[in-house]
């Protein structure tokens, strides 16, 4: 869909006014948003009404854009909250809502213990400063794994941040399942190859081979996917892979 353009003039100058806030081609101001019937930039005088038509194209964009921000961002929860469960199950415990039930720091400290094996430190209080002390442990263990954690605080997480709650998860999504995902598979590629070497003949270890090198491909296809989901919700490549 194309963007409605106007052209304005100020001090004998031609500037391009478009739907969204842009800086002015000569730089001297910035075009923001006054109300949903037109825009303005910082010269007073500037000022392009939008007619009827291209304010239904604008608003039909922004509704547009809104709506599929919300289902993507509800599947996400729906997903990441299957995963947490399947996890958290070996310590009892069951999340309902992603966003309220991490909040207290426990049942992602618990999450990280059945992901690790390994036992973390905790509060039991219900006051805040015992949340921030829960939340602020599991950040510390990812960030002794060396997992990079960026602009996320205790804080964001014990107020119930979506985005940053969903990217907390996504990181230990990537940096835990992945990774024992691959170490199975590389184990069973090996057990492969030394089956092809004892007997490179036998049709049955040729067999094994082959399903191992598809399986990696299969893999790789199947990582495609989350890469993609993670350059478009974060902007970025993931943090690296816990070895």
């Amino acid at each position: 869909m194309s963007t409605p353009r106007a052209n304005g003039h100020h001090g004998g100058k031609n500037t391009n006014l478009q739907c969204a806030p842009q800086h002015s081609p000569n730089g001297n101001g910035i075009y923001s948003p006054i109300n949903g019937n037109g825009y303005v930039s910082d010269y007073s005088s500037d000022y392009y009404q939008f007619d009827p038509v291209e304010t239904e194209c604008l608003e039909h964009y922004e509704h547009n854009l809104e709506k599929y921000k919300d289902e993507r961002d509800a599947i996400q929860k729906k997903t990441f909250t299957k995963w947490v469960n399947k996890h958290l199950t070996k310590a009892g415990r069951n999340v309902t809502d992603l966003f309220v039930d991490l909040q207290d720091g426990l049942n992602l400290i618990a999450l990280l213990e059945a992901l690790s094996s390994e036992r973390l430190r905790r509060e039991n209080g219900l006051t805040r400063f015992h949340r921030i002390q829960n939340v602020q442990e599991s950040l510390d263990f990812l960030k002794k794994k060396n997992i990079k954690l960026v602009n996320i605080r205790p804080e964001d997480i014990i107020d119930g941040n979506g985005k940053l709650t969903l990217g907390l998860i996504w990181t230990i999504i990537l940096n835990f399942q992945v990774s024992v995902i691959k170490q199975r598979q590389q184990q069973e590629l090996v057990e492969s190859f030394y089956a092809a070497a004892s007997n490179p003949t036998s049709p049955s270890t040729q067999r094994q081979v082959s399903f191992s090198a598809l399986f990696f491909l299969q893999l790789t296809k199947s990582l495609s996917p989350l890469l993609e989901s993670s350059l478009e919700c974060f902007g970025t490549f993931p943090i690296p892979l816990v070895r």
